[in-house]
């Protein structure tokens, strides 16, 4: 019995070495993964002032558009009138008139 109770006492110990090894494995990837979600965190971080930033970008350049947008049409019916009057003076004042759209 004793030496049966000296291999158990011997196969316990390895195994104890093998679960302590697979415990600090485990550990070591834990710490890993608590890295990367801080690093996430921090990119996250930044890329929500990013996003703030550009959101106040659009709100100045918003307006601005919709002005540009709405004076737009009516200035392709002068430009029209510009080339249909270029057109029947001369042929070089078309010829820049369509140059100049």
């Amino acid at each position: 019995m004793s030496g049966d109770a000296a291999k158990n006492a011997e196969k316990a110990g390895v195994d104890a070495d093998k679960g302590e090894h697979i415990v600090k494995e485990t550990v070591s990837s834990m710490r890993e993964i608590t890295t990367a979600i801080n690093d996430s965190a921090i990119s996250i971080g930044k890329l929500d002032k990013q996003g703030d930033r550009i959101g106040q970008v659009i709100e100045v350049i918003s307006p601005t558009r919709q002005t540009s947008s709405h004076s737009t049409p009516r200035s392709k019916p002068h430009a029209r009138a510009n080339t249909a009057q270029a057109s029947t003076s001369s042929p070089m004042k078309y010829a820049n008139a369509q140059n100049e759209q």
